[in-house]
């Protein structure tokens, strides 16, 4: 009966190590759901930032597009007024040598009105 209480007296330990071991891995599977609940919430936190980065990834393209299209008509306006400084100069030119045949043309006229007052 001694050894049989003995028996059951060490069975009876181990069964309490068992149960602390048990205890002991419930900690641990506690700690490491803790740092997997962590973990998923810093994927959530990054998964947002990713999200906020593309949508201003997103602005700035636009952004820079409008830029172009804006550079472009810039050009386009300089272009213009270049052609148009051209076109000034020309007609510029133009005019002077229209004055000019103006004045050739009233000189012949008053040659050919003095050579008929001559003849008459």
């Amino acid at each position: 009966r001694h050894a049989w209480l003995k028996h059951l007296d060490g069975l009876n330990k181990r069964v309490e190590e068992m149960a602390k071991e048990i205890r002991d891995d419930d900690g641990v599977v506690g700690a490491r759901q803790d740092e997997v609940t962590a973990a998923e919430r810093d994927v959530k936190e990054y998964e947002t930032q990713l999200q906020d980065l593309h949508s201003k990834r997103q602005a700035l393209n636009m952004r820079q597009n409008q830029k172009h299209v804006l550079e472009s008509r810039i050009r386009a306006v300089w272009k213009i007024t270049e052609a148009q400084k051209v076109l000034q100069k020309q007609l510029a030119h133009k005019a002077a040598h229209l004055e000019e045949l103006e004045r050739n043309l009233r000189s012949t006229v008053a040659s050919i009105t003095m050579f008929q007052k001559e003849l008459k």
